[in-house]
């Protein structure tokens, strides 16, 4: 005759706070005022039969055990008068379950986030490709070509002249144009101009044009040169 055996199950938690809680919200009790006795009482009964079960538990469940007959044992004293009322022996425990109770919380909502997420695929960034080309000049020798542009005097009759409405396109196009043969010699290519203000349009245009990747600018020796891109290498961009 077969002996039928009876299996339990008994749950396991992730620290004495975790046993504690699931004690608490199981009967529905107050956290603020926890019946230390009732509490005290279940707790060792879960030591008891896990001791039974052979589960290994850490030592953290035995310091809780120390701390709630601790508060229980406190709380068969005689109360102190009015006057000297003491703080309430549960508060510090209470506390502490509370932010337990938050941490949770937290990892909860952040393991169904991770687990949402696992149906997407993620890529690497894809370097832009005007990445490639480096502007090989920095700004501030930029910034001494147009000091440097600056610099020519002008006509006196220049200060009281009006400043001109330039078209920026023609200047642009004269300029990629230049460049397509080769590249160009930016500082004689400035003082070729007609004026200051062409000068001004003009370089606002190169800056402009470096920054969408349709020219690169060189510094070679004392000269700063600019080639236009997509020219020579198979590629075409936009202006």
């Amino acid at each position: 005759m077969a002996v039928s055996t009876v299996q339990f199950n008994l749950p396991v938690f992730n620290g004495p706070l975790d046993l504690l809680l699931h004690l608490i919200r199981k009967q529905k009790i107050d956290i603020y005022d926890i019946p230390i006795q009732t509490v005290t009482v279940q707790y060792m009964d879960y030591l008891a039969r896990a001791e039974a079960f052979n589960l290994q538990l850490g030592t953290e469940f035995f310091q809780m055990a120390a701390t709630l007959l601790a508060i229980k044992a406190r709380s068969l004293l005689p109360k102190a008068p009015a006057e000297e009322e003491e703080e309430d022996p549960r508060q510090e425990l209470a506390e502490r379950l509370i932010a337990w109770e938050h941490i949770q919380t937290v990892k909860s909502e952040i393991e169904t986030r991770l687990a949402e997420n696992a149906f997407f695929l993620e890529k690497e960034p894809t370097p832009l490709q005007a990445s490639e080309y480096t502007l090989r000049v920095s700004m501030e020798r930029l910034a001494g070509v147009w000091q440097r542009l600056t610099q020519k005097e002008e006509p006196a009759e220049a200060d009281w002249q009006p400043i001109p409405e330039l078209d920026p396109k023609p200047l642009r196009e004269a300029f990629l144009k230049a460049m397509q043969h080769g590249s160009v010699d930016l500082i004689p290519y400035f003082e070729k101009l007609a004026n200051r203000w062409e000068q001004l349009t003009l370089f606002l245009e190169v800056l402009e044009m470096i920054w969408q990747g349709t020219i690169m600018v060189r510094e070679i020796g004392t000269g700063i040169y600019v080639e236009r891109l997509g020219y020579g290498n198979g590629t075409t961009r936009s202006t």
